[in-house]
C-alpha cells in the first residue's frame, strides 16, 4: 500500500477503504488479520464489513477493527501490558487528593465540592498530554500565573502548580496501573512504530482530519516505519487542519487532479419552530424512497425527543447519539428527592417537596401491590389529605413526618366510602405508601458515602426495572442502564469509601447526572440512521437531513474556559475556538458533499439566526451558479386556523328548572356581570377549583382573611358601642397576629413577615378611622338577610346575603356595611339616578356591583327605620357612602336605589330566561386572566 491516497471531499472513504483492502492486500494472498484498519470510532467498520462483503460476495475473515482510541491504548500497552482506564471520575479524585496536599483546596472542602475544579483540571491535564505540551511552556505558564493573570486568584494558584500537580497525577496513574485517553496518546507517541510488538503488520488510518501532536506522532511513526498508510480527504488549501497535517506528515494533501467533487441537491427549510422541523423531517422522510441510504443529523440531542415523536411509525430508524441523562425521568425524579431531603427537617418532610415526589409519573406508575392504578389511587389521597381536599389531620401542615403520613391515610380509609377500600384493600395501601416512603425518602436521609448512594441507587434501577413498567417505553430502559453504569461507577470508585456529608453525596450523584449521557444504540445498518454530527464521521449516505442548522449548534463551541485563560491558550499554541469549529464545518461539508441531497432545516425567528456554515453553503451555491439568491429557503410553519368564535351554553330543560328554583346572591349576580359563562360554570354548574391548602396565599385568601378576622375583633361589641380605647387595639392587633399564623405560616415563607407587617398597619388604620366615627352600637357581623326582588315580569324570586358589618348611628339610621379589601371601586355611577341600563353590558358599566344595593333592600324586611350602605377600603381605611360621588350626596337616594333594584331583577329575569343562552364576556380580558374558568373558554 501506497503511505498516503489523498480523496476528494465527495468520495465515500468506506468504499475507497474497501476497495484498497480488496486489491492491495486481499488480492495479493496477504492475510487479513495482519492489517489493521483504523478509523475515528467504531461505526464506520461495520459499513466497511458490508462494503467488502458485498464486493468479495463470499464468506471472508475481515482485518482488526480499531477506533483510534483502542489503537492507541494497545499501543500503549506494549509499554505497559497492565495498564487500563481509569473512570473519570476515580481520576478527578486522585486530583483532589493532589491538590488537597498542595493546599490548593480551600480549607475544609472535600470531594464533591471540589469536583468541578477537578474536572477542569483533568481536562487541562489530557489537553497538554494530548498536544505533548514541552514542560518548558509549562513552567513559563506556572511563572507568569506567580504574577497573575486576569483571573480569580484561586485559578492563578492552580496554574502556579500545574507543572507539579501533573507529574504526580502521571506518578499515581503509573502506581495504580491506570491510564487517562491524553496519558494514553501521549504513551504510544514515544514507542516507534518498528519497536511495537503488535499483532498487524500494516495499519490503514482512515478519513482522519485535525489530528493532535500526539496522534500525529503515532501516524507519522506508521507511515516512515512503511507500516501505515494514511487515507486522506479534503484539500489542504481550502482547510488549514489538513495543511498542519500535511506539514507534521511531511506530505502534500491535495487530491488528484482529475478528481471530480459532486454537486448535491441542496435544499434549505426554515422553520419556524423545532416541532416544525420536526414535521418537516418527517414529510421528507414519507418522500424519500431509499431509507437505508438516509441519515437525520441531530446535532442538538436535546431536541432528539420531539423528532422521534414527530417520526413515530413513518418509518423504521435507528438511534446513536448522546442524549443527556440529565433530562430524562428518572433524573427528574432524582431531583426532586434530593429536593426532599434538603428541605427536610430532621424527620419531618416539607409538604409541596414530598408531593412534588409522590406525584412523579414514574412514581404513580409502579405496581407496588398489583396494578399501578392502586399506587395512583394512594398517591392522589395523600395529596387528598394534605391539601385539605379530605379533613385530616394533616390538611395543610407544612412539614409531616412519613409515620403520620401513613397513619392519616389508614385513618381516611377507616372512615371512607367502602368503595376506597374495594379498590384499594387497606392492608395494600399502607403496604404501598410504606414501601413509596422506603425507596425515595428514608433510604435517602443518612447517605455518608459514594457507597451508600451507589447501593441506594442499585435498589432504585431494581425495584423500577421490576416494577416501574419502563419496559413499555424502550429508550427508558437505555436511561435506567445508564443510571446502572453510574451505580457500577460508584461501587468501584477508589474513594467509595470516602466519608461526607448527605449534601456532598447529593451533589456527587447531581454531577455525575449531569455529566452522563444515555448511549442510544441500534443496527447501524438497518432503517433510517438518526445520528448526532460527529457518529457521521466516515460516512456516507445518498440523503442528507440536517436539523438545527443554527448559530450555537452548528457550530457547538464552547465560548469560555473557567479554568484556563485565553493567553495561556495562546502561550500552548492551542487554538481551541478555531479548531473545534473547523472541525465541525470540515464533518457536515464532508457528508453532504459525498450525497446526492441534502436538507438543511433550521428555525427562522428573532431568536434564532441560521448557522454560517448554511450561509457559507448558500456562497458557494450562488457563485457557482453565478445567480445570487439561487438558493431560497422554503419557509414552513404550523398553519393553525383560529375562528374567533365566543363560549356558548344553551339552556337546557333541566338548567331551567334549577334556575327557576335558584336563591340569588350578590356573589352570583356579580359574576354574571362580570361574565355570564363563569355564572353557569362556578354557580349552576358548580365547578370550583381544587382546594389546596399548600399552595402559596392569594390576594382573595387575604381579603378572606381579613374578613374573618374583622368578625372576630368586633364580636365582643355585638350589640353595644365598638370600644375604642388602647386595651381594645391591642387585643385586636393581638388577634391578627394570632390569626394569621395559624392561618399562613405554613402557606408563606420570607414573605410572611413583609404580609403580616402589611396588614398590621392597615388594621392600625382602620382602627385608627373607627375611634373617630360615631357608632351608637354594632347591630350584626357576616349577618345573614334573606327576601325576594321583584323581577320585570311581576314574578318574586329569592335572594340572600351576608352582610359584612350593620351599625347603628346614632340618629337613628343603619348602616351597611360591605368590607373591601381590593382597590377596585364598587361604586355605581352617578348614571344610577336618572335610567335603568336595560342590556347586561350597560348595567355592568353603570351599576358595577350588586352587593351594598341588594343587602339594603333584603334587610328593609326586617328594619323600619332609615337604611343607607356604605364602601368600607380597608387599605385606605377609608370609607364611602353609597350613591355618594366626589363627596356630594345623590340628591334623590330612593331613586337611585329603585333603580339599582330594577337593573338586579332585569339580570335575574335574564339569567332565567330559556331563550338567553350563557355566553363567554368577550372583552373582559382582565376577568379572563385570573378566572379559574378561563381553560374551558380557549
Amino acid at each position: 500500500m501506497d503511505r498516503i491516497r489523498v480523496i476528494p471531499l465527495s468520495a465515500d472513504p468506506v468504499a475507497v477503504a474497501a476497495e484498497m483492502i480488496e486489491e492491495e492486500w486481499l488480492a495479493q494472498g496477504k492475510e487479513p488479520q495482519k492489517l489493521a484498519v483504523v478509523f475515528g470510532g467504531r461505526r464506520p467498520h461495520l459499513f466497511l464489513r458490508r462494503e467488502l462483503a458485498r464486493r468479495l460476495n463470499k464468506p471472508f475473515s475481515p482485518p482488526l477493527a480499531f477506533s483510534m482510541d483502542e489503537f492507541v491504548l494497545s499501543l500503549a500497552r506494549t509499554a505497559k501490558p497492565d495498564i487500563s482506564p481509569i473512570s473519570d471520575i476515580d481520576a478527578c479524585f486522585a486530583l483532589y487528593r493532589i491538590c488537597a496536599g498542595k493546599r490548593l483546596c480551600r480549607r475544609g472542602e472535600k470531594f464533591a465540592r471540589f469536583l468541578p475544579w477537578a474536572r477542569e483540571i483533568l481536562r487541562f491535564i489530557e489537553l497538554v498530554d494530548l498536544e505533548d505540551i514541552p514542560e518548558k511552556t509549562l513552567r513559563g505558564i506556572s511563572l507568569n500565573a506567580a504574577i497573575g493573570y486576569e483571573v480569580p486568584q484561586r485559578v492563578n494558584d492552580i496554574l502556579q502548580e500545574v507543572v507539579t500537580v501533573r507529574e504526580k497525577f502521571h506518578e499515581e496513574m503509573r502506581q495504580q496501573n491506570k491510564t487517562t485517553r491524553g496519558l494514553s496518546y501521549l504513551t504510544a507517541s514515544r514507542i516507534p512504530a518498528s519497536e511495537a510488538a503488535c499483532d498487524w503488520n500494516h495499519a490503514l488510518f482512515c478519513n482522519f482530519f485535525a489530528l493532535s501532536a500526539t496522534e500525529q506522532a503515532v501516524v507519522k511513526s506508521f507511515l516512515d516505519a512503511g507500516k501505515g498508510t494514511l487515507i486522506a480527504q479534503g484539500d489542504e488549501r481550502e482547510w488549514p487542519a489538513l495543511a498542519q497535517m500535511g506539514r507534521a506528515l511531511n506530505c502534500s494533501i491535495i487530491p488528484p487532479s482529475d478528481a471530480k467533487e459532486k454537486e448535491p441537491a441542496i435544499h434549505l427549510c426554515a422553520c419556524a419552530d423545532t416541532h416544525t422541523q420536526a414535521s418537516v423531517v418527517r414529510e421528507i422522510v414519507e418522500e424519500t424512497p431509499d431509507l437505508s441510504s438516509t441519515v437525520v443529523v441531530v446535532p442538538n440531542p436535546g431536541n432528539l425527543i420531539p423528532l422521534l415523536t414527530a417520526l413515530g411509525t413513518a418509518a423504521e430508524f435507528n438511534v446513536s447519539l448522546g442524549y443527556p441523562l440529565v433530562r430524562s425521568a428518572v433524573a427528574s425524579l432524582l431531583k426532586s428527592i434530593f429536593a426532599a431531603q434538603r428541605t427536610r427537617r430532621q424527620k419531618r418532610y416539607y409538604a409541596p417537596d414530598y408531593l412534588s415526589v409522590l406525584r412523579h409519573p414514574v412514581v404513580k406508575n409502579l405496581s407496588l401491590a398489583g396494578e399501578p392504578e392502586r399506587t395512583r389511587i394512594v398517591a392522589h389521597r395523600v395529596e387528598d389529605l394534605l391539601s385539605g381536599v379530605i379533613t385530616s389531620p394533616i390538611a395543610g401542615m407544612r412539614f409531616v413526618e412519613l409515620k403520620t403520613v401513613e397513619e392519616a391515610v389508614k385513618g381516611s380509609l377507616d372512615a371512607g366510602e367502602p368503595q376506597d377500600t374495594e379498590r384499594v384493600p387497606r392492608t395494600c395501601a399502607a403496604e404501598i405508601l410504606s414501601e413509596i416512603h422506603r425507596l425515595f425518602f428514608s433510604s435517602w436521609e443518612h447517605l455518608s458515602t459514594a457507597g451508600d448512594l451507589a447501593q441506594v441507587l442499585d435498589r432504585l434501577v431494581g425495584t423500577l426495572l421490576e416494577k416501574g413498567g419502563l419496559h413499555r417505553h424502550p429508550p427508558n430502559l437505555a436511561v435506567l442502564d445508564a443510571v446502572a453504569g453510574i451505580c457500577d461507577t460508584l461501587s468501584s470508585s477508589s474513594f467509595r469509601d470516602e466519608q461526607m456529608s448527605a449534601e456532598e453525596v447529593r451533589t456527587l450523584c447531581e454531577d455525575l447526572l449531569a455529566h452522563g449521557e444515555i448511549p442510544f444504540s441500534g443496527s447501524p445498518l438497518k432503517g433510517l440512521q438518526v445520528l448526532g454530527l460527529m457518529e457521521t464521521r466516515a460516512l456516507s449516505f445518498k440523503n442528507v437531513i440536517v436539523t438545527d442548522a443554527n448559530e450555537s449548534v452548528l457550530p457547538a463551541v464552547r465560548a469560555t474556559e473557567p479554568l484556563i485563560p485565553a493567553e495561556v491558550m495562546a502561550a500552548l499554541g492551542i487554538r481551541r475556538l478555531e479548531q473545534e469549529e473547523e472541525i465541525q464545518r470540515y464533518h457536515l461539508m464532508r457528508l453532504i458533499s459525498s450525497a446526492q441531497t441534502a436538507w438543511l432545516c433550521y428555525e427562522e425567528n428573532p431568536q434564532s439566526e441560521r448557522s454560517r456554515f448554511v450561509e457559507q453553503i448558500v456562497w458557494k451555491y450562488e457563485k457557482r451558479s453565478g445567480a445570487p439568491g439561487a438558493l431560497r429557503a422554503d419557509r414552513r410553519h404550523h398553519t393553525v386556523t383560529v375562528t374567533p368564535t365566543v363560549a356558548e351554553v344553551e339552556k337546557t330543560p333541566e338548567m331551567v328548572s334549577a334556575l327557576n328554583a335558584f336563591v340569588f346572591s350578590p356573589t352570583a349576580l356579580d359574576d354574571y356581570l362580570s361574565c355570564p359563562m363563569k355564572f353557569c360554570r362556578s354557580h349552576l354548574f358548580r365547578i370550583g377549583e381544587r382546594t389546596n391548602l399548600l399552595e402559596e396565599a392569594e390576594g382573595s385568601d387575604i381579603g378572606t382573611f381579613l374578613h374573618r378576622f374583622l368578625r372576630d375583633a368586633f364580636t365582643p361589641c355585638a350589640g353595644k358601642q365598638p370600644l375604642g380605647d388602647a386595651q381594645f387595639r391591642q387585643d385586636c392587633l393581638a388577634l391578627l397576629s394570632r390569626m394569621f399564623r395559624q392561618e399562613f405560616s405554613g402557606r408563606m415563607r420570607s414573605e410572611g413577615f413583609l404580609t403580616e407587617q402589611v396588614l398590621q398597619m392597615a388594621v392600625s388604620r382602620f382602627l385608627d378611622e373607627e375611634a373617630r366615627r360615631q357608632v351608637a352600637r354594632i347591630l350584626g357581623l357576616e349577618k345573614p338577610v334573606e327576601g325576594t326582588v321583584r323581577l320585570p315580569d311581576g314574578v318574586e324570586v329569592r335572594c340572600k346575603a351576608t352582610i359584612d358589618r350593620i351599625d347603628l348611628l346614632p340618629d337613628g339610621t343603619c348602616l351597611i356595611i360591605d368590607y373591601k379589601s381590593g382597590t377596585l371601586r364598587r361604586q355605581p355611577t352617578k348614571e344610577i339616578e336618572t335610567q335603568v341600563p336595560t342590556d347586561r353590558a350597560a348595567i355592568a358599566r353603570i351599576l358595577r356591583s350588586t352587593q351594598v344595593p341588594l343587602s339594603i333592600h333584603l334587610f328593609r324586611s326586617t328594619w323600619q327605620g332609615q337604611v343607607s350602605g356604605a364602601y368600607y377600603y380597608l387599605r385606605e381605611a377609608k370609607m364611602e357612602q353609597l350613591f355618594e360621588w366626589r363627596g356630594k350626596p345623590s340628591e334623590d337616594p330612593a331613586q337611585a336605589l329603585a333603580n339599582c333594584l330594577a337593573c338586579i331583577g332585569l339580570l335575574a329575569a335574564e339569567i332565567r330566561d330559556p331563550a338567553t343562552p350563557f355566553v363567554a364576556e368577550p372583552s373582559s380580558a382582565r376577568e379572563c386572566a385570573f378566572c379559574p374558568f378561563s381553560a374551558f373558554c380557549a
